[in-house]
């Protein structure tokens, strides 16, 4: 393989207001994962407006996986190749035009088209932010608590986007879970042209590994779009099979065009550094349980409990708080003091220990014995996972690896939460049909057999959490405290 390392464009690394250039990215982070919820509160709202049927629902979401995850690598190259800020403006504007195009949709095809549309500028925005934030904070007290601030947007702005969501589609109009990305936007560009300097390099731009990106930009496609079809499809149809199966030929045959190109798209040199490998392996790990709670415990409280799409909201929100003050407050410290492979692994036990907790709901469960102290655990652990996996995955990069560093936190957190979502919904599906064939079809027996599938999926996930935990115990090495070596 050659090692080539390209020279790229390299943004300042300082700020005179590094506080403001915080709250700037964080905002944009912000902006992203609310996406993520908010929308899928509103489908159903959406759905008698525009008139779409129920099979064509999921493309609403889909679509925007699909995009996002699969430009997600290139969209980190080009951060690094015409610069951070650049690219980070322009996610910005393209995602805030992308949301009022689908806010405006009168149809279910402009919809969907301003969903993909979020999805490819949100692929250059994610990274850009990420890969600022690393540059910006070099100094290992800074670093922590700066990535300890965007792991808590990252982590709790999802259970805001469920509340945010219910506010705006109960008060205003569906079409407010995009057109507020507008605000977001429009605060987020100008901090970023007050605050973040621009780039002052005049090296010569490399050029874009062009086979890698189409590669790899329809290997993740197809593995995202035949992990999210497996759940209305099955994992035995066709289409499942061959979109799995041709996203998997298409990345092995990235990864050796990779090994012999010049100036490839993803340095392999990225992925192969055991801790930063063991770093986006907890990320995918946390994310599968995460995406697993939001599924399965708002199906608890609407459809079991009946909790309204607001009430659920609310009802999550011990998670985000937990979440900010595990990564704002305890994990900087602890990062300073245990080094980061504590932190990376006891965080998905953590997590495991709540679903575990999860897993003992009934109909008439108490919320607050029950899933108060499930969602304060799966915070406390998340927590800390998203404030040192970031760090630990963009220390001791080349600047000009940055952004695809950057982006593969974010690639790695999209696939685990397909996979987990998935997976973990097929097995639900399955345990419904085994206990209403064991106990008929009743009212009572529908509810019960629901019950049993969250129960089922949430033990499921216990088992695969704390396997995956035990490879990255092994992959990580404990280099003290995280980001004292990191490169400007």
């Amino acid at each position: 393989m050659t090692d080539t390392r390209a020279p790229a464009p390299s943004d300042a690394t300082t700020t005179p207001r590094p506080g403001w250039a915080l709250f700037v990215l964080a905002v944009s982070q912000l902006m992203i994962v609310l996406d993520g919820t908010i929308v899928n509160v509103a489908l159903p709202t959406a759905q008698r407006d525009l008139g779409f049927a129920s099979d064509q629902r999921q493309w609403v979401v889909t679509a925007y996986a699909l995009a996002f995850g699969a430009l997600l690598l290139l969209g980190g190259r080009l951060t690094d190749v015409l610069g951070r800020r650049r690219l980070f403006i322009v996610g910005l504007v393209g995602f805030a035009l992308s949301s009022v195009i689908g806010g405006a949709a009168p149809n279910f095809g402009t919809l969907v088209a301003g969903r993909a549309a979020q999805g490819a500028f949100g692929a250059l925005l994610a990274p850009a932010a990420l890969s600022l934030l690393a540059a910006l904070f070099t100094a290992p007290k800074q670093r922590a608590k700066a990535f300890g601030v965007f792991g808590a947007v990252a982590g709790g702005g999802a259970a805001i986007g469920l509340v945010l969501g219910g506010l705006l589609t109960e008060y205003t109009s569906w079409r407010w879970t995009l057109f507020i990305n507008l605000f977001f936007a429009a605060a987020a560009v100008i901090g970023a042209l007050l605050t973040i300097p621009a780039s002052t390099s005049r090296a010569p731009r490399p050029s874009i590994d062009v086979p890698g990106a189409v590669l790899v930009s329809v290997g993740l496609a197809g593995l995202v779009y035949g992990l999210s079809s497996a759940e209305s499809t099955g994992w035995t149809s066709p289409i499942t099979i061959s979109s799995i199966a041709g996203g998997i030929v298409f990345l092995v045959a990235f990864v050796i065009v990779e090994s012999r190109t010049r100036q490839p798209l993803l340095p392999l040199r990225v992925v192969l550094d055991r801790s930063r490998g063991g770093a986006f392996l907890t990320t995918g790990i946390v994310s599968l349980a995460l995406f697993s709670v939001f599924l399965f415990l708002t199906y608890y409280l609407q459809a079991l409990r009946g909790y309204t799409p607001l009430l659920t909201g609310v009802a999550f929100l011990p998670l985000p708080i937990s979440i900010a003050v595990a990564s704002i407050v305890i994990a900087p410290r602890s990062l300073a003091r245990f080094g980061p492979k504590v932190l990376l692994v006891t965080g998905p036990l953590l997590a495991a220990a709540a679903l575990l907790i999860l897993s003992t709901i009934s109909l008439h469960s108490n919320y607050w014995f029950t899933i108060v102290p499930a969602l304060v655990v799966l915070g406390l652990g998340m927590g800390h996972v998203f404030s040192a996996s970031p760090n630990i995955a963009t220390s001791n990069l080349d600047p000009g690896d940055l952004g695809v560093g950057s982006a593969m936190v974010n690639t790695t957190q999209q696939v685990g939460g397909a996979i987990g979502t998935a997976l973990l919904s097929v097995i639900a599906t399955t345990t419904v049909s085994r206990y209403l064939a064991d106990h008929g079809t009743g009212a009572t027996a529908q509810q019960l057999a629901q019950l049993a599938s969250y129960q089922t999926a949430y033990l499921a996930a216990v088992g695969i959490i704390v396997a995956l935990s035990v490879t990255t115990s092994i992959l990580i090495r404990n280099t003290g405290r995280a980001g004292a070596t990191a490169k400007p």
